[in-house]
């Protein structure tokens, strides 16, 4: 397998440093002040973005290693336009709070732009998967 040019990874950490300060101003913003308050759910999805922040923070110095977190962010995004927008657009009930969503959401297009597809189909889908366990040891039969 071959590895990447050095301009596709760094277009790599484009896309990392776009989520990082997209996030940064979004919802770290929110979360170091102290008077912000949220409902339960919404203070779960607060710290899970906050995370995915800070490891987008270490795509940049390990763009190819941290890919699974731009996979994570494209498939959570594209999930949910295609289960909860594009059906609400359909049947006329887009409403504001869910148009912000999507445009939020549209910022993941020059993701899916920057991303070497043609890489990690051969690294996550045809490649070998790791053994399940150590060569040449036998499987465990149930007792008798």
């Amino acid at each position: 397998m071959s590895e990447l040019p050095i301009f596709r990874i760094n277009l790599l950490r484009c896309g990392y440093a776009l989520i990082a300060i997209g996030l940064s101003v979004q919802v770290w913003s929110q979360l170091i002040n102290p008077a912000a308050h949220w409902e339960l759910q919404r203070s779960v999805v607060m710290a899970m973005l906050a995370a995915m922040g800070l490891l987008a923070l270490l795509g940049l110095r390990y763009p190819l290693r941290m890919l699974p977190l731009l996979l994570f962010e494209v498939a959570w995004k594209l999930i949910w336009t295609a289960r909860m927008a594009f059906p609400a657009y359909l049947s006329g009930h887009l409403d504001a709070a869910m148009m912000a969503i999507v445009l939020a959401c549209a910022a993941v297009v020059p993701v899916i732009a920057v991303m070497p597809w043609d890489y990690i189909v051969q690294r996550y889908l045809l490649a070998r998967g790791e053994p399940w366990r150590t060569p040449g040891m036998k499987a465990a039969r149930p007792a008798e």
